[in-house]
């Protein structure tokens, strides 16, 4: 039985759970009572009409709502562990480090995964402790309670010392023996195989290869190194490709040294006095054998690397090099050791697209580039790098002296932003290190003096230096930021640090936007790295500072 409308008087009692109206804003009663309570399903707030208030309908206390999750989804894994080194003195290959490839299952906005790449092992060198390869370094994720452990790759075996082939995700190829064959180092079941043997030929002193993470690695004959075992394939990011190959033996001059395995596993070499040939960086690859005495060396393994795939809609994450599959998905891959974080679909995204003018971002695969940056902010306004490097990172690496990038966007005389993440790692030349534009008297630029403080100008020469030092080794995020009445202000991360009232921009700007140096006349280099730039034709509020920083600071913080 239903009633409508009942009205009571005095207080009511109920046992087990009382059903009050459930609707959405919209379909909220046309003409409410005083006192009329319901859910609101927009917002999962409970609402009460009061005429006290102005007859509108109130929150009831300090509610909040229920916090969005996103829907859970499986998060693909890549990880690959630390190639080994090969080892000098017809050195057996090193074996290719661990490889892993899963799914993490129902991974939820909130979560994260500390990441840890395997470092590469070095090459063998020849004398009395050291002519085998050092094993290459374990990679490892950990999150949500789970831990998962790639193993780093075994070290090649020498000749010149006999001593036994290192055991690993792949394990080293055995050395040429005087006696007795060298079995290879035994690979971890699932990740690896083992590496190959070595021969007691005394014809070119043959070794063995190294194991590879989808193949045993080649034993070596009369004159004939064996061959690196051949890695695995992997289309997490949207390209098939090979990793963990092992890495070839080498023979003594004349001999016919082992190919490295596909994945990027070093070749051998087959002459006196050479050093061994280095595996591919992040693969998980293995070093080749070398050949020679004191100074010489075996080729040193591959680092490891770590790559993360999801459907985009439902999560959305932060860290690592970021990249789009053919599929759709997003990926992101770690060169080197860092965090993954995950949020809701619209988190980790750079904000207020709408007056975004220039977008430079190393840690997008879309964007970086060896010889030009690509500008992300859809106005074409692309870099052109000038010796700055690019490496396996998320940033340029700029040497104080004479690197830069630069751009023709025009500086506008009015409300605008200046955005970018630096790293000092020394004094640059001319006194500063710095970023923006320099014409005539107009001048925008950010940086720091060489006593470590900020420097800055923003105008006609208004600016100076502020009494905020900047150490070398720690990243910042400076934002120079100018509103419609020339109020000016400096920020370093959040905080704002300067301010000037009402300062005259001068003319618009003819000079190229020029990271790492300013001007045309291309002076105060910069002495260190810089990873996201960005230019907004509007002015930046606190919150807009810190919103651009939250967004962007997981590699670099």
């Amino acid at each position: 039985m239903k009633y409508h409308d009942i009205q009571l008087t005095g207080s009511l009692q109920v046992t087990g759970s009382l059903s009050i109206p459930v609707g959405t804003t919209a379909e909220r009663p046309t003409n409410p009572k005083s006192g009329s309570l319901r859910l609101n399903s927009s917002n999962g707030r409970m609402e009460i009409y009061t005429a006290a208030s102005g007859s509108q309908w109130e929150v009831v206390g300090a509610q909040t709502a229920a916090a969005a999750v996103a829907d859970p989804t499986n998060l693909e894994y890549l990880l690959i562990a630390g190639g080994a080194g090969g080892a000098i003195q017809h050195g057996g290959g090193g074996g290719a480090g661990g490889y892993l490839s899963s799914s993490l299952n129902s991974v939820t906005s909130g979560s994260s995964w500390t990441v840890t790449v395997g470092g590469a092992g070095a090459g063998g060198i020849y004398n009395s402790g050291n002519a085998s390869g050092t094993d290459g370094v374990d990679s490892i994720i950990a999150g949500m309670g789970v831990t998962i452990t790639a193993a780093g790759g075994g070290g090649g075996s020498s000749y010149a010392t006999q001593t036994v082939p290192g055991n690993g995700g792949s394990g080293g190829g055995g050395g040429n023996q005087t006696s007795g064959t060298q079995s290879g180092g035994s690979g971890t079941a699932g990740q690896g195989n083992n590496g190959g043997d070595g021969s007691t030929s005394s014809t070119n002193y043959p070794s063995g290869g190294g194991g590879g993470a989808g193949a045993v690695g080649g034993n070596a004959s009369a004159g004939v190194g064996g061959n690196g075992g051949v890695g695995k394939r992997s289309n997490i990011t949207g390209t098939l490709t090979y990793y963990a190959g092992g890495g070839g033996s080498a023979t003594y001059q004349g001999g016919t040294p082992g190919t490295g395995g596909q994945g990027g596993g070093a070749t051998g070499i087959s002459a006196g006095s050479t050093n061994g040939n280095n595996a591919t960086t992040n693969t998980g690859g293995g070093g080749s054998g070398g050949n020679g005495g004191g100074g010489y060396y075996g080729g040193s393994g591959g680092a490891g690397v770590t790559i993360f795939a999801y459907p985009t809609g439902s999560i959305n994450g932060g860290g690592g090099i970021v990249g789009t599959t053919s599929s759709g998905k997003k990926y992101h891959q770690f060169n080197s050791s860092g965090t993954l974080t995950l949020g809701g679909a619209n988190d980790f995204q750079i904000p207020k697209q709408s007056n975004l003018s220039l977008l430079w971002r190393p840690d997008d695969f879309s964007s970086r580039g060896t010889s030009t940056v690509t500008d992300l902010s859809g106005n074409s306004r692309n870099g052109t790098v000038s010796g700055a490097t690019l490496g396996n990172n998320p940033y340029y690496t700029f040497n104080g002296s004479n690197t830069k990038i630069y751009n023709s966007l025009t500086r506008p005389n009015s409300a605008q932003t200046l955005i970018a993440w630096m790293r000092f790692d020394g004094d640059g030349s001319a006194g500063y290190s710095l970023t923006g534009w320099q014409e005539g008297g107009s001048y925008n630029y950010l940086g720091r003096q060489n006593n470590g403080n900020i420097y800055y100008y923003m105008g006609n020469a208004t600016g100076g230096q502020i009494s905020y030092t900047m150490t070398n080794g720690t990243w910042y995020m400076i934002t120079s930021t100018v509103d419609l009445s020339g109020d000016h202000t400096v920020y370093v991360d959040t905080t704002a640090r300067a301010t000037n009232s009402s300062i005259n921009m001068g003319s618009n700007g003819s000079i190229p936007l020029t990271v790492g140096a300013i001007g045309s006349t291309s002076n105060h280099f910069h002495n260190g790295l810089i990873g996201t730039v960005a230019f907004y034709t509007t002015n930046f509020l606190q919150a807009d500072v810190t919103e651009f920083y939250n967004s962007t600071k997981h590699n670099f913080v």
